[in-house]
């Protein structure tokens, strides 16, 4: 009987304990995934905490990268309320890890803080939506290739954007768009075939 009791007890114990341990794994996944995003977009900045070698240790800059990394995450409710609905988690967190890259480029060895990392995420981003007719044009924004060709979106700094669509056999078609903070641009242009 004791046996009995003791399995029951095992399965009981197993069957409320997986779920919790496969939700901490899922948010231990997105959270390794969310820090992979943000030390990429840092990395490919070129970008080092301090430029001398014998400054900063290897352990200290990687300590230092999760402290940041534990801020964004600690400001990603302020930064969300910023967006409204029509922003994705996910455009939020490019938001986030792109401030966070231009923040450490202008700042590079002040401590990060969470109310001013916030302000400056919020303040400093917009959405830009690049369509075609038709789609499929290539798209460089700033004389910068863009991921993807129309119809597209994705995150970019505030102000005035050149955007310049480009796609076989159609004249290029050029103009500005003014990206605002916490809103979606919308840049559209009818591609003319050439003849």
């Amino acid at each position: 009987m004791r046996r009995v009791g003791t399995n029951i007890y095992f399965v009981m114990i197993t069957v409320l304990c997986i779920p919790a341990w496969s939700q901490n794994q899922q948010r231990a996944t997105a959270s390794a995934e969310y820090m992979s995003l943000c030390m990429a977009s840092f990395s490919r900045s070129g970008n080092k905490y301090d430029t001398t070698e014998t400054s900063r240790t290897a352990d200290a800059t990687a300590q230092r990268g999760r402290y940041d990394f534990a801020v964004i995450q600690s400001a990603d409710a302020k930064v969300r309320s910023k967006f409204d609905a029509s922003f994705s988690d996910t455009d939020v967190r490019v938001v986030e890890c792109r401030a966070w890259q231009e923040y450490r480029r202008q700042h590079p060895n002040e401590p990060l803080d969470l109310d001013r990392f916030a302000a400056y995420a919020a303040a400093n981003y917009g959405g830009l939506k690049v369509r075609s007719t038709p789609e499929g044009a290539a798209i460089i924004i700033d004389n910068t290739p863009w991921e993807g060709p129309t119809d597209a979106q994705n995150m970019c700094s505030v102000g005035t954007r050149h955007v310049t669509l480009k796609k076989e056999g159609y004249w290029d078609e050029s103009g500005d768009a003014i990206v605002k903070e916490g809103e979606w641009t919308v840049f559209e242009r009818t591609l003319k075939a050439k003849q």
